[in-house]
């Protein structure tokens, strides 16, 4: 009979825990829903802006400005247990956002800077290729956090902090040089 409790013991603690395990999951991914909800919204927004109005470049900037705002709730978000990596891809990818809004900002507030641009446009990139793979995990469609990372830093990024274009390097479409 001391056995039988003592299991039954073991069990009700193994089934506790992992109820809350599940509920610290089903609370993560809540949230996450609620700030893809948001950043979906602002990309609406942001592609609806009219390019031949002349508010249209204060509307990117203050949405790319809320876009950011959304990426550092996700970085800040408590993660489950065991979702290490997804963390450090929210985080990643809220700094990518946070330095992109700040070259979008360099190369719009006053005179245009071509450079910044390009520069916040690849971080922009990074940002979203990382959302994207964040996305998907939730919905299941990798096996491992682990493996989804590989996805993302294997691919390689398109620009970091240590990295800066020249003036060469920013080409037009016309301008671009052809891959053969």
């Amino acid at each position: 009979m001391k056995k039988y409790l003592i299991l039954l013991g073991i069990l009700v603690v193994f089934l506790t825990g992992c109820g809350e395990k599940d509920e610290a999951i089903e609370n993560y991914k809540n949230s996450m829903e609620e700030i893809l909800g948001e950043i979906k919204a602002i990309d609406g927004e942001i592609n609806s802006l009219d390019p031949e109005n002349e508010n249209s470049m204060s509307s990117l900037m203050v949405d790319l400005d809320k876009l950011d705002e959304e990426f550092k709730k996700m970085a800040a978000l408590e993660y489950p247990e065991g979702f290490e990596q997804i963390a450090k891809l929210a985080n990643d990818a809220s700094a990518d956002m946070s330095a992109s809004v700040s070259r979008f900002h360099d190369a719009y507030d006053g005179e245009y800077n071509e450079v910044a641009q390009a520069e916040g446009y690849d971080l922009y990139q990074d940002a979203n290729q990382k959302l994207r793979v964040l996305i998907q995990v939730l919905r299941g469609e990798y096996n491992n956090s682990e493996e989804a990372s590989e996805e993302v830093y294997s691919e390689g990024e398109t620009y970091t902090e240590e990295e800066s274009y020249s003036e060469e390097e920013v080409y037009t479409e016309e301008e671009a040089p052809v891959e053969e």
